[in-house]
C-alpha cells in the first residue's frame, strides 16, 4: 500500500493517534476541536486508516487509527519511510519499520521486531538473542517464518 498524497493536516492526525497501551492495535483518541479536524478525519476514514465519532451530548467529536492507519503512523515516523504488517496465521500482527524483520524464539515462543532483539557484537547480527530469555537465533525462528507480510510505504 502507498500514501502518496497524504496532506500535512492528515499525516499529524495520524502521528497523534498513537497505538493505545493494552492492545497496541488501535489507535489513541483524538480530539475533533473544529471543522479543519472532522474534514481531516473524514478524509482518513474514507482511505479506512480509522474511524471518527460524534459529536454526541457533552462529548466532542474523535477520531481513532485503526491497524492499518497504525502501520502508515509507523512507516512515517521510520526513519527509513517504509513498514512491514507481519500477519501470522492465527491472526495477529506486528508492524515492523525500517530494515528490522520479524523475529520469534522457538524456546521460549517470542515473535516480535528484531530491533528488539541484542546481538553478540555491537558491529554485526551474526547471533540475534532473544529480548525475554536472550537465546541465541531469534533471526531464524520458526514461527516467523509462517507471517505472511505486507509492505506499506509512504
Amino acid at each position: 500500500m502507498t500514501w502518496p498524497n497524504l496532506t500535512d493536516a492528515q499525516r499529524r492526525m495520524l502521528i497523534d493517534s498513537e497505538p493505545d497501551d493494552r492492545t497496541g492495535t488501535e489507535g489513541c483518541g483524538v480530539e475533533l476541536r473544529t471543522g479543519a479536524d472532522y474534514a481531516v478525519a473524514k478524509a482518513l476514514e474514507r482511505r479506512k486508516l480509522g474511524h471518527r465519532e460524534g459529536p454526541g451530548g457533552s462529548l466532542p467529536g474523535m477520531y481513532w487509527s485503526n491497524a492499518m492507519g497504525l502501520a502508515v503512523r509507523a512507516a512515517l515516523k521510520s526513519r527509513h519511510g517504509r513498514a512491514t504488517r507481519y500477519t501470522m496465521p492465527d491472526g495477529r500482527s506486528f508492524i515492523v519499520t525500517g530494515r528490522y524483520y520479524l523475529a520469534s524464539c522457538d524456546r521460549c515462543g517470542w515473535v516480535g521486531s528484531s530491533e528488539e532483539c541484542g546481538t553478540d557484537s555491537g558491529f554485526d547480527d551474526s547471533d540475534v538473542y532473544c529480548p525475554r530469555c536472550e537465546s541465541p537465533g531469534a533471526d531464524y525462528g520458526s514461527e516467523a517464518n509462517t507471517a505472511s507480510e505486507e509492505v506499506i510505504e509512504p
